[in-house]
């Protein structure tokens, strides 16, 4: 199996023994993934970009969720399957009308050095446009698909056979417009220590792109892509959980007044901020209904699909831990149109989310007082809660917190709880 791969192993970035079946299977086995497929990929995803960013400088900036697994902890990091990358090549100082053919130029002379460089044998290291017949929406973005080997038996159909690989999806995102990069120092992965240091969106600017992602009565995924939901909502739920302070907040409402507007011009639309942001409120109240509408069990299957695909089995939750990260994000979103309204600020914001924070970590403290202040807080904010109460008779503190939480009585819950 060695001496078969040796062409490529000679050129990269990472010692060749970390694509190695044994290496995977280890790997697997102690970060407790169900699916090692994923996981292969997710090692050529960091190597891939490793590639594209040497011989592109800064000009390619990784997002998305390889990105974001970058600012979390090997215990909280999942898989992700595609490259997502923002492409600044030849946009400066070039005419609007010449942008996208100069883009997707320059990416395609890179692929073809990447391709040569790692020995461009028949069934690897190979690449393909995609181009759908009927997109939905006209995007400026490039994708491309690059075959990959595979070392634990995963196939690809080519020529009309099969052999042990697998295409990984690229997609070039030929808009930098809104996008804010860092430079990461050696980040360390769960399938990876990076040999390199990636130029990554900034944690401000993935929170802001994915929360797009919900407003889906407007600029959000369209209801064939509705399964993509739980691997975003994870990726921002823990982001958020490290802590906002009010430059990053600022920055996400920033980059999120940018991208509207792109979003809107790409699709013909005509949203304002408010308009947008109220959408993903909307969204995520729906989507906290989880384990208590029957028009939840969709939703519910695209998070078992997602967690026995992507997670560490440590990062699995049931539906009341599902509806606690749904909530969350409502709590923060709608700070974020309140700060819109002009009726708070980023500092308060980052101040009321610590202190909701603090609240729940002290609810895990408990212990046995948690079945009597579960019940004190249905009682005292049942008006709050309507028709949901029934349900939450059953649910874990936690989540009637972040149910009921609110700028004008977290002092209130923070004395019945602290």
């Amino acid at each position: 199996m060695v001496n078969r791969y040796s062409n490529y192993q000679r050129h990269l970035i990472h010692d060749w023994r970390n694509f190695s079946a044994d290496s995977i299977r280890k790997k697997v086995e102690i970060y407790d993934f169900t699916q090692p497929t994923e996981f292969e990929v997710l090692i050529w995803n960091y190597e891939l970009y490793g590639h594209l960013q040497q011989l592109a400088e800064k000009n390619l900036i990784l997002k998305g969720g390889a990105a974001a697994q970058l600012y979390l902890s090997k215990d909280k990091q999942r898989a992700s399957v595609d490259l997502d990358i923002v492409s600044l090549i030849g946009m400066d100082g070039i005419e609007q009308i010449l942008k996208t053919l100069i883009g997707m130029d320059g990416i395609e002379q890179i692929l073809k050095r990447i391709s040569t460089r790692l020995s461009n044998q028949e069934n690897y290291f190979t690449f393909r446009r995609y181009e759908p017949a009927e997109p939905e929406v006209k995007l400026p973005m490039q994708t491309y698909y690059l075959t990959i080997p595979s070392m634990i038996g995963q196939t690809h159909l080519k020529n009309k056979k099969r052999f042990p690989g697998r295409e990984v999806k690229i997609d070039f995102f030929l808009e930098g417009r809104g996008i804010h990069s860092v430079t990461l120092k050696n980040p360390k992965t769960l399938v990876l220590d990076l040999a390199y240091s990636p130029v990554v969106s900034t944690k401000g600017s993935l929170i802001a792109d994915k929360l797009l992602i919900l407003a889906t009565k407007s600029v959000g995924v369209p209801p064939k892509r509705r399964a993509d939901i739980p691997k975003h909502v994870y990726d921002m739920d823990c982001l958020v959980q490290q802590g906002l302070d009010e430059d990053t907040i600022r920055e996400i409402i920033s980059i999120m007044n940018s991208l509207i507007e792109a979003e809107c011009s790409y699709r013909g639309m005509s949203y304002s901020v408010e308009e947008v942001i109220t959408h993903i409120v909307e969204e995520l109240e729906s989507l906290s209904y989880i384990g208590f509408s029957k028009e939840s069990k969709e939703t519910a299957q695209d998070i078992e699909n997602f967690q026995s695909q992507y997670l560490q089995r440590s990062n699995f939750q049931k539906s009341h831990g599902w509806g606690v990260r749904f909530l969350r994000l409502r709590f923060l979103v709608k700070s974020f149109l309140r700060l819109i309204q002009k009726e708070i600020n980023e500092k308060e914001i980052a101040s009321l989310f610590g202190v909701a924070h603090q609240i729940e970590a002290q609810l895990g403290k408990l212990g046995e007082k948690r079945a009597d202040l579960r019940k004190e807080l249905l009682q005292t904010y049942r008006h709050q809660i309507k028709e949901k109460y029934r349900f939450l008779k059953g649910q874990p503190p936690e989540r009637i917190l972040w149910e009921i939480v609110s700028p004008e009585n977290i002092e209130e819950i923070k004395d019945l709880v602290i």
